[in-house]
């Protein structure tokens, strides 16, 4: 099933205030101040286990417990993160799906049209993006 941009694969966005709060939830603090009914979600999405910070104010997203933990990236953020990951030579893959799998092996929050979005705007990418040709076959 595709994933929806900037949402994870259960249809929960990821914007920078959710982020916010889930890092000070997570490191002791209170229930953010928002609506009853979004405070007992809030709760039940963030204390599952499946967040953590690891001490180093960023959130987390492990699955199951024998996963590695993945950063979770803000929607506001992907753009930049997929910059600078693209200038690792080890991120630096030939395609949209190639370069997914590697991002999404370490990040959370990332689809692959938020990939495809980015590489296209990409001028490396668009350099070497081999151009299909037309076949002319008569009739």
């Amino acid at each position: 099933m595709p994933k929806a941009r900037g949402y994870r694969s259960n249809g929960s966005a990821y914007d920078s205030m959710t982020v916010h709060r889930a890092v000070e939830y997570l490191s002791g603090g209170p229930l953010p101040n928002i609506p009853h009914t979004s405070k007992t979600r809030f709760a039940k999405r963030f204390g599952s286990g499946q967040y953590s910070t690891l001490g180093d104010g960023n959130l987390y997203f492990q699955e199951k417990p024998t996963d590695r933990p993945r950063m979770v990236v803000a929607r506001e953020e992907v753009d930049g993160v997929l910059d600078e990951l693209i200038r690792i030579p080890i991120y630096a893959r030939h395609g949209v799906y190639s370069f997914h799998n590697r991002v999404s092996s370490e990040y959370e929050g990332i689809s692959r049209s938020d990939v495809a979005a980015f590489l296209q705007t990409d001028e490396t990418y668009q350099m070497h993006k081999q151009v299909r040709k037309k076949v002319v076959q008569p009739i």
